[in-house]
């Protein structure tokens, strides 16, 4: 009970973390569809008909419209966004505190008390769960139902009942992402092969009921899949994901975890135990170090591989951490396995929740912009990146600054494009940096952004004229200009680093553009 009380109280605080501005922008494009469910309950057509491409299971957006209409049937409708995005976060919170407690249940059974204890207590104390609880977006479920699956795969059910209420949990878990079809694999190896026909016919149906529209529209259903698909695959070009190019399969998201998502104890650990786990070749944990080698490669191996991909494989790391710590025969040994894993990963949840208490950095540098720098000045800002100023209040950034906007992601990176942006740049007296989409993605790309490289070198060392007025940041973390680097999307959405610059040298577009190409 303590642990799933500390897991709730970690995950179900600071839920308004953005002022319930919705910054992160999957979130964002699930409620726009959610918004719409009781009108059109069809995620994959607009209103007026024409086909819309939503990569997710509906389940999720039926439980956030359900949530949110139950909770306040009669409110102002022209809050409903904001309700919808705290049933949203709401739900995401509770599914993952659920994993917790599932994931010390399993450990109980498995291993013993005390492991199932660390299993459950690692887990919550995880922070990179901490942070996608605080997301109304799809994994946490995700997460909770193919862990679930597991859990009963390793119970004691009767044969037929476990593949029938197995397979509902992969339904279940498809109903927010397809994902959770892979847990057909460690079901293969749990069951028996006439238990196979039940768990499947369990899943279908439940898939079926809770997301009817994937089959009636299977064809947007379907090409949804393959654009997500290609995104994955690094096929479709798109800004976010550049981040990822020449990065190494599997050991880019097993730094990601030991340096920042999940910590190294954690890691180290939970890598050890699965392996130790596998070695000794009993079939009644089998399942978790399988699907914890499915998720891994699954997660890792293609071009992109955002953190959050990884959700699925941390309880069963912290599964893997607690069949180690159950291995000691002496008791002082135990518990102090359980003392180097629990303890660093406690402190850097807690550090990582107490962030939270600040506000969000997009809108603390967009008050600061509004308080110093005056009406009529010129801001610089990057296009793809965040409107920062923000709107706040009666106060508009289009009514005050004059806007000029600049593309540090344009295509040809030539000496065209500099001089384009020098001539920005001399004109402005002000620019906002509003998060390290470009800056720390642009110089891991020399072949591809030889000239915006150069560009931010200079800017940062100070050579084109701007010098830095205000950094913004929630947590005191500086800005990350040379690798290694945090995941973009471990910083960008709740935790950004702004950086205001002022033009102090007042330098001639063709000066800038000389300094800019050193």
């Amino acid at each position: 009970m303590l642990i799933a009380a500390a897991a709730g109280l970690l995950r179900f605080t600071h839920l308004d973390w953005d002022a319930y501005q919705n910054h992160h922008p999957d979130e964002r494009g699930i409620l726009f569809v959610a918004q719409t469910a009781g009108e059109n309950p069809n995620p994959l057509r607009e209103p007026d008909g024409s086909a819309r491409y939503y990569a997710y299971g509906h389940t999720h957006l039926y439980l956030i419209y359900v949530t949110e209409r139950l909770t306040c049937p009669h409110c102002d409708p022209l809050l409903r966004f904001q309700r919808l995005t705290v049933a949203a976060r709401a739900l995401s919170a509770a599914f993952d505190t659920l994993t917790v407690v599932a994931t010390a249940l399993i450990g109980r059974r498995l291993f013993g008390d005390l492991a199932g204890l660390a299993a459950g207590a690692a887990l919550a104390f995880a922070v990179l769960h901490v942070q996608q609880a605080h997301f109304g977006t799809v994994d946490t479920g995700l997460t909770f139902f193919c862990s679930a699956c597991i859990g009963v795969l390793v119970s004691d059910l009767p044969s037929r009942r476990r593949a029938l209420v197995a397979g509902l949990c992969l339904g279940a878990a498809c109903g927010f992402k397809l994902t959770g079809a892979l847990l057909v694999i460690p079901a293969a190896v749990a069951l028996a092969p006439r238990e196979m026909p039940w768990f499947a016919g369990a899943a279908g149906v439940l898939f079926a009921a809770t997301n009817p529209y994937a089959l009636l529209d299977a064809g947007i259903f379907l090409t949804s899949l393959s654009t997500q698909g290609a995104m994955v695959r690094g096929r479709l070009d798109v800004a976010f994901t550049r981040q990822y190019t020449g990065t190494l399969p599997v050991l880019y998201g097993i730094e990601q975890q030991i340096r920042w998502t999940l910590g190294p104890a954690l890691t180290v650990l939970g890598y050890a135990g699965l392996i130790g786990a596998a070695g000794t070749g009993e079939d009644h944990h089998r399942p978790v170090w399988v699907w914890a080698l499915v998720i891994l490669l699954v997660s890792t191996v293609p071009m992109v591989k955002f953190p959050r991909y990884t959700l699925p494989l941390t309880p069963m790391l912290a599964l893997g951490a607690a069949w180690l710590v159950a291995q000691p025969k002496a008791s002082w040994a135990r518990f102090g396995l359980a003392a180097l894993l629990l303890v660093p990963t406690a402190f850097s949840a807690l550090g990582f929740s107490t962030a939270y208490r600040s506000a969000h950095p997009w809108n603390t540098a967009s008050d600061w912009i509004y308080r110093h720098i005056p009406a009529g000045s010129a801001l610089v800002t990057a296009m793809g990146d965040a409107e920062v100023p923000a709107p706040r209040g009666d106060l508009l950034a289009a009514n005050r600054y004059a806007l000029l906007p600049i593309d540090p992601f344009a295509e040809p990176d030539d000496p065209g494009k500099i001089e384009q942006m020098a001539m920005v740049l001399a004109q402005g007296d002000y620019l906002v940096v509003a998060s390290s989409r470009h800056y720390g993605v642009i110089p891991g790309l020399p072949d591809r952004y030889p000239q915006m490289g150069a560009f931010y070198r200079a800017l940062f060392a100070g050579d084109l004229g701007y010098r830095v007025e205000a950094i913004v940041t929630r947590d005191g973390t500086l800005p990350c200009v040379e690798p290694p680097c945090p995941d973009q999307s471990l910083r960008l959405y709740d935790r950004p680093t702004v950086i205001v610059l002022r033009n102090v040298e007042r330098l001639p577009a063709e000066t800038i553009q000389a300094r800019a190409a050193r």
